[in-house]
Order: structure tokens, then sequence, then C-alpha cells
């Protein structure tokens, strides 16, 4: 393949941004690169907005995605998720200089490498979330508001909320109710 590329959604959710790849050469292109979300005729936006897969077997018989600039004249296009649980984090975006060059077997295939990136960036993720959370460098009502679960709805405004607890089923407690006290 001519380039394949990471791009991820920047933190307001308003761009993807190449954050890894290279072309046949090695190279990577300006990590600076960013695509705006809102972009209509963007494929890499597109997928980020819809969570589904995106294909151009000819990019020169399309006007769907503009046609990158430069030798060699780029064909395919095919540009996949990348979910962690429901939520597109991004796209996994892979170029070639042939015609048709992804078949039902490449796309499959590859969508099972931008699943298992995917879960890496995840784990990644997670593990900063937890790092700043023992550093006490994470505000919880950001977290929980970015996750589209205000900490309101969790504890309540006046404090916590009796309510939306969650039980604690514990066995040892059903056998010893000196320690079902101390919960």
């Amino acid at each position: 393949h001519y380039f394949v590329g990471i791009r991820l959604l920047n933190d307001r959710n308003d761009k993807v941004v190449l954050r890894a790849g290279a072309d046949c050469q090695g190279q990577m292109p300006s990590p600076d690169f960013s695509i705006a979300l809102s972009d209509q005729s963007n494929s890499v936006a597109r997928v980020c907005r819809s969570g589904e897969s995106f294909l151009i077997d000819d990019l020169s018989a399309t006007t769907e995605a503009p046609r990158p600039e430069g030798p060699p004249p780029l064909r395919s296009e095919l540009v996949l998720p990348l979910r962690v649980g429901q939520q597109t984090i991004g796209a996994l975006d892979i170029w070639n200089e042939q015609v048709a060059a992804f078949d039902s077997e490449d796309h499959q295939a590859l969508q099972t490498l931008a699943n298992q990136i995917a879960i890496a960036i995840g784990n990644a993720l997670i593990y900063k979330l937890e790092k700043d959370l023992r550093k006490g460098d994470l505000d919880l009502n950001r977290v929980f508001t970015d996750m589209g679960f205000p900490i309101e709805n969790a504890i309540g405004r006046g404090g916590l909320d009796r309510r939306r607890q969650i039980p604690i089923h514990n066995r040892s407690t059903e056998r010893c109710p000196e320690a079902a006290a101390r919960i």
C-alpha cells in the first residue's frame, strides 16, 4: 500500500488529526495535518462521523473524495473506523496506487487490525486516566461530562444520591453479618 495512517479525533471532537502513518518509502507526512470533522467531502471525516467503513475503488472516477496531489497517482482508498465500545475515536486510512486494490478479504483483515489498534489506543487512554487520577491531576466532573454523564447525575446535586447507588452483592457478607454492617 502506498500510505497507511492512523487518524484520531482531537479532544474537542471537531478535527481528525494524523497521529501515525507512513508512505511506501517509510516517510511520515506532517503530523499536524488535520481534517475538520464537518468536512462533507472527506472520506476520513465521513467514517469518523458515521462509524462505518468507506471504500473508493477508483478515485479518478468519483467526486466523493478529493484526489491527492503528486506522484504516483493514488487510485484506491479504504478507510476503517477505530472504535472503542460504541464510540468512534478515529480511522485507519489506507491508500493504494491500483484501482480496486482492496477485496473483501482485505477489508475483513484490515478491519480486524483496526479493531486491535483501537483496543490498544483505548487501553492507553485508560492507563493515562488512571495515572492522572492517582496523581490528583484529574477533574472527575470534566471526565464524566466528556463521557456524556455529568457527575451530578451520579451523585446528585447535594451529595451522594442514595437512590442511584448500585447495590453491592458480596457472598462474604451473606455468611458474615459483621462484615455486612461495616460496608
